[in-house]
């Protein structure tokens, strides 16, 4: 039982469990050229489209504790091409966004209307190496947000929030693996298993927060969509997932599985997962 109520001790074991799970992650690059490299089709998946479903959600989830109004100061670990930061600006709120990314935060400024040009500002980098101190973050923000951000996987960047914060701090993360129906049918072609995914859950933060003392609210959503894709832009992201390099036949196999999800000039991948929203004061 005092385990269970120890930080470090879930910290070992989200450390644990991230590990052995890294050898399931394909080929991936460092942060920022991965993160180049899929900027627009996540721009696209997510702050271009009309599908305002999850955000709408977070916000709902905000808002139901108080921990979104106007005239706020946020940081958006993480922000990608704006997501959320530009909504939370377009609310009256002054954001900073953060990301390891120039290609992600190129079009967030692109993105932006001209009337929140004042109401954003953005910084490259990774929140591994911010330094609130040397920044003059410490207590300066109202909500310390991180939604699905990978640069939130230990107790250090978890406490770093909370430096930053004088209220609030907001945690997303996948419960369970994802689903991918075109990633899936390939690996089991490939490899006999579906895509692995599971890389990261919400479970680890949440009890690590309440270890430390807080008592974090938290939320369960059901999301579903279907990801459209140039097929060369869906072969490049696939080659960074598998564990290795496809030769001509099951390359071949790869490009027909592609061609029967493929409709308009788009391959269309419904996916399917859990989110888990955590919310914790820190004042």
């Amino acid at each position: 039982m005092k385990e269970l109520m120890n930080a470090e001790e879930w910290n070992r074991l989200w450390q644990d469990f991230r590990s052995s799970n890294a050898g399931t992650s394909g080929r991936r690059m460092d942060q920022g050229e991965f993160w180049n490299h899929r900027a627009e089709s996540f721009a696209n998946n997510t702050v271009k489209s009309r599908d305002n479903s999850r955000r709408e959600q977070v916000f709902a989830f905000l808002r139901a504790h108080g921990a979104l109004e106007p005239a706020q100061t946020i940081l958006d670990i993480g922000s990608g091409p704006g997501s959320f930061a530009i909504p939370f600006a377009d609310l009256g709120n002054q954001v900073l966004a953060l990301d390891p990314s120039p290609r992600m935060l190129d079009l967030m400024r692109e993105l932006i209307p001209p009337h929140l040009g004042n109401s954003i500002e953005d910084r490259e980098g990774l929140w591994e190496e911010a330094d609130p101190v040397a920044e003059g973050w410490v207590k300066r923000f109202d909500l310390v947000f991180a939604s699905m951000c990978p640069g939130i996987h230990e107790q250090t960047l978890i406490e770093k929030m909370m430096q930053c914060s004088r209220r609030w701090c907001y945690i997303s993360a996948f419960s369970g693996p994802r689903h991918f129906q075109v990633y899936d049918e390939i690996f089991l072609a490939l490899n006999g298993h579906p895509y692995p995914n599971h890389f990261n859950d919400i479970i680890f933060p949440f009890n690590l927060v309440y270890a430390l003392g807080y008592k974090p609210s938290l939320h369960f959503a059901e999301s579903s969509y279907t990801q459209k894709e140039n097929p060369d832009v869906f072969l490049a992201e696939l080659s960074e997932l598998l564990p290795t390099e496809p030769g001509p036949s099951d390359r071949a196999l790869i490009e027909d599985i592609i061609a029967r999800h493929t409709e308009d000039g788009k391959v269309h991948q419904p996916v399917s997962s859990t989110v888990g929203m955590m919310l914790w004061k820190v004042d």
